[in-house]
Formats: C-alpha cells, sequence, structure tokens
C-alpha cells in the first residue's frame, strides 16, 4: 500500500546570487542566477539528506528561486534605505 501525504513544512535555505553582468564590447556579459546550496527543515527535522534535497528541488526549484529572489530584493532595497539614511545623517552633521 501506498499513500500520499501533503504537509506544510517551513524551510530554510541558504542560497547565493550572481548578479546580472552587462554586455560590453570586450565582454559577452552574465546573465542572473541563483545556486541553492541547502536546504533546512525548520523546527525539529534538522538538516534534509540528499535524496530529499535533491526531491525537494526538483518538485519546486521554480518557487524556490522566487522566495529566494523576493529575499534577496528585499534585503538589497533595506540595504539602499539604509544607507541613503547614512548619507542624510551625514549632511545633516555637517
Amino acid at each position: 500500500m501506498k499513500a500520499t501525504i501533503h504537509l506544510e513544512l517551513e524551510f530554510e535555505v541558504d542560497f547565493d546570487i550572481q548578479k546580472e553582468e552587462k554586455m560590453t564590447r570586450n565582454y559577452p556579459g552574465c546573465p542572473a542566477d541563483i545556486e541553492i546550496n541547502e536546504i533546512e527543515a525548520e523546527g525539529c527535522l534538522r538538516g534534509i539528506n540528499q535524496c530529499l534535497f535533491d526531491k525537494v528541488l526538483a518538485k519546486y526549484q521554480e518557487e524556490i528561486e522566487e522566495v529566494c529572489w523576493e529575499e534577496a530584493f528585499e534585503d538589497h532595497q533595506a540595504y539602499l534605505v539604509e544607507a541613503a539614511d547614512h548619507m542624510r545623517d551625514l549632511r545633516e552633521d555637517r
């Protein structure tokens, strides 16, 4: 007998981003890319074996990458706001 169970789990995803590099006269450029390094189940589970990692990635890679891109964008936006606040503070201190 077999049964398929659909569970809602939260995962922590470790990922790296390669930002897009524009093409120049002497350089062909490079598209933006994301690499998922590790997935850990939140809560009482710790770590995820390679077989399960491969299956999760094969089935949900697009969704995982979309969430990672959103997280990276939000982090970058927060950085830009922080940098702008810092520059404003520097100007006000003059």
